[in-house]
């Protein structure tokens, strides 16, 4: 049977808040502080942090996910990609140039849609995740 997690959307609105809310749900008796992003969000889903095993099947329910959704739409997903722009390889700045436009004109996958991909991805992601919505 697999351990279940619970994300509550209600309790963050922005990807910080989101990720401090990941090292909460997901980590446990911690020396340090987990990265804060997308990267470091598919690592600690593998396990190994205190409240799962690396590789142990989990199962996720995200409560308030309606919230999350508008809360991680394309405004979010521009500012986030834009953030990104600061810190990236100089070789991936038209990459995430691009993904910034991209949001802007609401093309293409939002923060959420990532977080969700990254969530059920299994094939060499490390982890095996379920996912349920409590909207």
């Amino acid at each position: 049977m697999r351990e279940k997690f619970i994300i509550d959307g209600a309790r963050f609105d922005t990807i910080e808040g989101f990720f401090c809310e990941v090292e909460e749900v997901f980590t446990k008796d911690l020396t340090f502080r987990t990265g804060h992003n997308l990267n470091a969000y598919n690592d600690i889903l593998r396990g190994g942090f205190g409240r799962h095993e690396r590789g142990e099947p989990i199962a996720i329910l995200w409560k308030n996910a309606a919230k999350s959704r508008s809360d991680f739409g394309y405004p979010a997903t521009a500012k986030y990609c834009e953030d990104n722009l600061k810190t990236c390889h100089p070789l991936n700045r038209d990459i995430v140039k691009k993904q910034v436009i991209d949001a802007q004109n609401e093309v293409g996958p939002t923060l959420m849609d990532k977080i969700i991909e990254i969530t059920l991805y299994d094939k060499s992601s490390g982890h095996d995740c379920t996912l349920e919505f409590e909207e």
